[in-house]
């Protein structure tokens, strides 16, 4: 491997393929040329190692030219090329932003050159210290390309690799309660919205008297009272429902082929075991009742798409909260 080149010229190059690089499609030109800056690019004779598993993390990388092969190994020691990544692409990025090792190798399979964000081992907040918001847009581009990887994976990555799973892990788990998150919800329902002829239910609940939890007990009681609401409610859903913790204390379930009567039957089961929930292992020995309002949204008949569905049904834990609580509520009810 040869040393990082860094020229004016080679700014402007890095400037070029970093426009053609799907995970900066969304930035500005002028977001593109900061980073730009702070890049550099690295050339690699076919076999090189651009990085081993284990490898700290410390710089993403995107091809710029060549062929690079992500390289994992399996328990009984054999090898196996779970990704081909060709210009345009670019990897490394998940361990880089989590500070983690690597979890697979990387090598040239042709001669290649890649671009390298940043261009030392000094964190990217660094470098971009001066530029807060380009940062934060910088993550959200991680976000989206990685969410897109996960619905329409290269054929040669493996679903049930340990890559996979921890993309999976990152991009749609709520580390708080371990079920899925916000993300989750907006990006695969659209894709579960095809058949008019089988209906998809999504219920999003709030505890009403989360606030008084919090308030009285701490805020590590609301939060412990949150993981119990979901494992409860994972429970309850059993295999037939998606749980997700939407926004805030806003917990949710999907429900393939469920229709209204379904949907309100289920709902029942769930408001019934938030009220009997004992709560008193993260409130020091008090018992409190926990009641959650519900709102329940059907799609198509509720929503022509992902969207109205998703609002239909996130406007309905408050209106129950302001009647009193304890209440599920279909879009009609709140008109």
């Amino acid at each position: 491997m040869s040393p990082s080149i860094h020229s004016p010229e080679i700014d402007s190059a890095i400037t070029q393929k970093l426009h053609t690089a799907e995970i900066f499609s969304q930035l500005s030109d002028g977001d593109i040329e900061i980073i730009a800056a702070h890049s550099s690019l690295r050339q690699f004779q076919s076999g090189d190692t651009v990085f081993s598993i284990n490898d700290q993390s410390s710089a993403f990388f995107i091809v710029a030219s060549g062929t690079i092969r992500i390289i994992q190994k399996s328990e009984d020691g054999s090898e196996s090329v779970i990704a081909e990544l060709l210009p345009g692409d670019s990897f490394g990025e998940l361990e880089y932003l989590m500070g983690s090792p690597r979890n697979a190798s990387a090598i040239a399979a042709v001669d290649s050159s890649l671009i390298c964000f940043p261009p030392d081992d000094t964190p990217v907040e660094t470098h971009l210290k001066d530029y807060p918001v380009l940062n934060s847009r910088l993550l959200l581009s991680f976000l989206r390309v990685i969410a897109k990887r996960l619905r329409s994976s290269n054929a040669l990555i493996k679903e049930n690799s340990p890559w996979i799973q921890e993309l999976r892990r990152q991009v749609y788990g709520d580390k708080l309660t371990g079920l899925f998150n916000k993300t989750y919800l907006e990006e695969e329902l659209p894709g579960m919205l095809s058949d008019p002829k089988s209906p998809v239910c999504l219920m999003l609940m709030k505890p009403d008297n989360f606030k008084f939890i919090n308030d009285t007990y701490g805020h590590e009681a609301g939060d412990g009272s949150l993981k119990m609401m979901a494992l409860e409610l994972s429970r309850k859903a059993g295999n037939e429902g998606i749980c997700l913790k939407y926004m805030g204390n806003e917990l949710g379930v999907i429900l393939h082929g469920a229709d209204r009567t379904t949907a309100l039957r289920k709902a029942e089961e769930i408001r019934e075991a938030f009220n009997s929930l004992d709560i008193r292992s993260v409130t020091g020995g008090t018992a409190v009742t926990v009641t959650v309002s519900i709102g329940i949204a059907v799609w198509p008949e509720h929503g022509q798409n992902a969207v109205d569905i998703i609002s239909a049904a996130h406007a309905l834990p408050l209106v129950g909260r302001e009647r009193g609580g304890n209440f599920i509520l279909f879009p009609e009810d709140a008109k």
